[in-house]
């Protein structure tokens, strides 16, 4: 330096002098670079926490408006049921004012009508009706065997099945003395058939027999007879396989 200023003194030119520090630039970027990052992961720690909280207010909201709108939907439903349930209730009461007048008007103007009949026997109960031994229309047991009547007694010469004259129950079934079965046929509380000569008995005690199914089998000779009141039947005579009452 000493030379320039001289040269310079010499020369007369002017001359200004400066001082120049070079700084370590190294710590000022690495200053500035930790400046940076530290910068960064703040921006980054805020969107973060920041993110949680838009995300349950979002949800929170949402969740409100669809818990209001399921609340609604429950009242509406709710509403819908009771108002059914009223139409329902209104129906069934129109339902009866309705009956009741038809019921009302029926027994006013038509007193043989079926409603009538049906809530008198209901109300007003009768004795059942007994029927009599010549309410019925007995049949013979068997029309391809020989036949007879004698005092009330119908016998059968044949073999072949046998049939109840007339619907009823079985009363009786008992073996006789000469290996075949009497069977009794109570038809109501008074009339009933006495038939023996049965060799096969279908039927037993306590069950339902009809004129129209078999209800044995006999090989030899059968006999009917029928009581009424425990007496013996005789005022009828047989036509066409039929009992006809006199």
């Amino acid at each position: 330096m000493s030379d320039v200023l001289e040269y310079a003194q010499m020369s007369e030119i002017p001359v200004s002098s400066c001082e120049i520090s070079i700084e370590n630039t190294s710590r000022n970027k690495k200053d500035t670079k930790r400046k940076v990052i530290n910068k960064v992961n703040k921006n980054l720690n805020g969107e973060e926490n920041l993110k949680p909280t838009l995300l349950a207010k979002i949800k929170k909201i949402f969740t409100f408006k669809g818990r209001k709108n399921k609340q609604k939907t429950l009242n509406t439903k709710q509403e819908n049921t009771i108002k059914k349930g009223f139409d329902i209730v209104s129906a069934q009461i129109v339902t009866i004012f309705v009956l009741l007048i038809s019921i009302l008007l029926t027994n006013v103007f038509w007193e043989d009508s079926a409603i009538n009949v049906f809530f008198k026997n209901m109300f007003n109960r009768e004795k059942e009706v007994v029927l009599n031994y010549n309410d019925f229309n007995p049949t013979l047991a068997n029309n391809e065997f020989e036949v007879a009547l004698t005092d009330g007694v119908i016998t059968f010469n044949g073999e072949g099945t046998v049939y109840a004259p007339t619907g009823g129950e079985v009363e009786s079934v008992s073996l006789l003395e000469d290996g075949s079965y009497q069977m009794v046929i109570a038809h109501s509380d008074t009339f009933k058939t006495v038939l023996e000569g049965i060799n096969y008995p279908y039927y037993e005690k306590g069950n339902m027999v009809y004129s129209t199914c078999p209800i044995g089998y006999t090989t030899s000779v059968l006999t009917a007879k029928m009581y009424n009141n425990d007496t013996l039947l005789t005022n009828y005579s047989l036509q066409n396989g039929n009992v006809i009452w006199e």
